[in-house]
């Protein structure tokens, strides 16, 4: 399921949730391992030193992709965090 993107004036790509940036963006983050999907692409997974936020890039593309602390939230709740039955 692909998500909707739109670029910021700081030439990243917003999507839904997170954000996009090209492989050449400089990063400042600690290793947390890697991970592999259904169709056996590989992803870099580790944590943003300053934020302390989760990241994913791509071995396939080089892309990064960051999550706020914002955008987990509201994932949370649109997961039905807040709801008393869980009916998911």
């Amino acid at each position: 399921m692909k998500a909707k993107r739109r670029k910021t004036e700081d030439g990243r790509q917003k999507t839904e949730f997170g954000h996009l940036k090209t492989p050449s963006t400089l990063v400042f983050r600690q290793d947390c391992g890697i991970a592999r999907d259904e169709d056996g692409i590989e992803y870099e997974l580790s944590i943003n030193i300053l934020r302390k936020t989760p990241i994913v890039r791509s071995q396939k593309t080089g892309r990064w992709f960051f999550l706020s602390w914002k955008d987990i939230v509201r994932l949370a709740v649109n997961a039905g965090v807040n709801e008393e039955e869980v009916t998911r």
